[in-house]
């Protein structure tokens, strides 16, 4: 499954603050893209299904090997 364009956004922003915490808590993925928190639980639950991320209820998400390699194509995609 090729990922979508806000499937995209949301690995590139989980894979920033992963740099900082091993795992981002929705909140803070929430402020970064500027989305409602309901939103957030919604599109880890697709990135989730499709192989791009852990998500554990109340703990966080982290991404998948798969994931952060979608991740870095996103980011250099931006720098190009």
């Amino acid at each position: 499954m090729e990922p979508s364009v806000a499937m995209r956004e949301y690995l590139a922003e989980i894979y920033r603050l992963q740099e900082d915490e091993p795992t981002v808590s929705t909140t803070s993925l929430a402020e970064r893209l500027d989305v409602s928190a309901p939103a957030v639980p919604r599109m880890l639950k697709r990135l989730k299904s499709a192989g791009y991320v852990k998500h554990i209820p109340y703990q966080g998400v982290e991404l998948t090997e798969r994931g952060r390699n979608e991740a870095l194509r996103e980011l250099r995609r931006h720098r190009i």
